[in-house]
């Protein structure tokens, strides 16, 4: 299991433990998954890492799921999203993707998937990269 790692006691012989990340030890439900990348080239990519989740039991977290409040959601709520969540999954391919406004006012200015991987970083959040040279076109990087 991602969130999961077994230890053993000092002797090696104790039964193992189950360690969970900090999130998901304070929610006794299904683990989430928070999927994050640039969304037109890489919506394929999307749905089979949704499907994956699903599949290994975990419920998936995805922007598509957020109100529809504008084209793009508020930084807050993406970043909420990624806090709340217990691993995040980075689909990385060519394009940089959008860089949010409303971040702090640092330069230089980071797209909302660096700034989603900073936050899961942050809080000590499981974070899994899957890295591509093509896109859903076949388009190579």
């Amino acid at each position: 299991m991602l969130l999961a790692r077994r230890a053993t006691g000092a002797s090696g012989r104790d039964p193992p433990k189950v360690i969970m990340s900090k999130s998901a030890a304070k929610r006794p439900t299904t683990p989430h998954v928070f999927i994050s990348s640039t969304a037109e080239d890489l919506e394929p990519f999307r749905a089979a890492a949704k499907e994956a989740a699903i599949a290994v039991g975990m419920l998936p977290v995805m922007f598509e799921y957020f109100p529809a409040s504008s084209d793009n959601p508020p930084l807050k709520e993406c970043l909420d999203r990624v806090a709340q969540t217990d691993v995040l999954i980075v689909l990385v391919a060519h394009r940089y993707g959008w860089m949010p406004a409303d971040q702090p006012k640092k330069k230089p200015k980071k797209s909302i998937t660096w700034l989603e991987c900073q936050q899961a970083v942050d809080d000590e959040h499981e974070v899994l990269v899957s890295s591509s040279g093509k896109t859903a076109s076949g388009r190579r990087n």
